[in-house]
């Protein structure tokens, strides 16, 4: 068999296990959120509270993200070193995982949660550093788009995953998601892909053209991006759908978004390689503006659909390509920081929509107008962030120094 089959295979392996380890971590999430008020209850924790440990949750996940990040560079020399810690951490982020159905003390449900928060951050920053440093460089937007991909399927099926959950003993899912989830990390510390002895000079000879948009600008315009997100997706997509149809169908409608976001995250990292990380984030976030404003001028279900099938297209250019960014942007060893930062942006937008709703302010008329309009306001702000820095035509970035 030719070393080109062999290879083939191997990156083929490679992007499956990074499937599954996002699929999973994804799911993870699903099932805790749903179960987290029964367990709180369980342990004597008022159900009060429950909001305010979700946004413990993401405060963890900003700081443990960033932190994973860091220590990914410092370890990162060799595959076996970095593969083998991210495998050891997530067994213990599983452990913890597994064992919160089954407490029922206060202090040992947080103290829990904490350890399952802060070492999930293993399977984040590190495992994109771990492609970014150890993969060929060729392969290395197919391979983001993969674990993305993960993500996508992910939270397509999350309102039927949690419609189907819903009543059954939480330590059924909590058993096997974390399990699958140990399976999975062990399997991406062996994938023999992130082994090829010349991965990692291949990387590091990549050479970048100065001029690129400062790194501020890039993760301003990501903020942006990423808050829009979140309002459009878990704030404003249901109220929409709800003016054409009924609360059960929401099951069937929601996940348009992420069947949109699944078909466009493939092909866009071939539109990345070919026009450039910046130009495909700027088109990216321009559609998705355009997107997030007929929502609210959609005359029809069917209309509505076609909108939010192409707002999440939209959003699968504006996030690979931030992921694109960030690995060029660090490409001189600090690729691990760059993306524990844009993981960390991802955590702080969902604190902000967490505190937003559990302050009711979607449904406050004194904010409500101004709510509904953040998505296309804030993606077409973060286009023109870019839009008018310096480095929009550079065709790749200038990396970290």
């Amino acid at each position: 068999m030719s070393d080109g089959t062999n290879t083939a295979k191997s990156l083929a392996g490679a992007g499956t296990t990074l499937f599954a380890v996002q699929f999973l971590l994804a799911a993870t999430w699903t099932v805790y959120v749903l179960f987290l008020p029964q367990l709180a209850e369980r342990a004597g924790i008022a159900k009060s509270a429950v909001v305010a440990i979700l946004m413990l949750d993401q405060i963890l996940f900003a700081l443990g993200d960033f932190a994973a990040g860091a220590l990914s560079d410092k370890v990162a020399q060799t595959f076996r070193a970095l593969g083998r810690g991210i495998a050891a951490v997530s067994v213990v982020s599983c452990a913890a995982f597994l064992l919160l159905p089954q407490t029922t003390n206060a202090t040992l449900l947080m103290s829990l949660i904490v350890a399952w928060s802060l070492s999930s951050s293993a399977l984040r920053a590190p495992v994109f550093a771990l492609v970014a440093k150890h993969a060929p460089q060729p392969a290395v937007p197919r391979l983001a788009a993969m674990s993305l991909f993960g993500l996508g399927v992910a939270g397509a099926i999350g309102p039927y995953l949690t419609a189907q959950l819903r009543g059954i003993d939480p330590a059924v899912p909590f058993a096997i998601s974390s399990i699958a989830l140990a399976l999975a990390a062990l399997a991406l510390s062996r994938v023999t892909a992130f082994a090829t002895p010349d991965a990692a000079a291949v990387t590091a000879a990549v050479t970048t053209s100065p001029g690129a948009p400062p790194r501020i600008a890039l993760l301003s315009a990501l903020a942006l991006a990423v808050l829009a997100f979140q309002v459009h997706t878990a704030i404003g997509s249901a109220p929409a759908y709800l003016r054409f149809a009924d609360k059960t169908a929401l099951e069937q409608l929601l996940p348009v978004f992420w069947i949109g976001f699944n078909l466009g995250i493939l092909p866009v990292g071939f539109l990345c390689k070919r026009i450039g990380e910046i130009r495909v984030f700027v088109a990216g976030a321009l559609l998705g503006a355009a997107m997030a404003f007929l929502v609210g001028q959609a005359g029809s279900l069917q209309m509505l659909v076609a909108v939010q099938f192409f707002a999440g297209m939209a959003w699968a250019c504006v996030a690979l390509a931030a992921f694109s960014a960030a690995i060029e942007l660090g490409r001189t060893g600090f690729e691990g920081r760059m993306l524990g930062l844009l993981f960390g942006l991802f955590a702080l937008a969902t604190l902000t929509r967490i505190a937003a709703v559990a302050a009711q302010l979607p449904k406050d008329p004194a904010y409500a107008a101004a709510i509904a309009n953040m998505p296309w306001l804030l993606w077409g702000a973060a286009a023109l962030l870019l839009l008018f820095s310096r480095g929009l035509f550079q065709r790749r970035l200038a990396p970290a120094q």
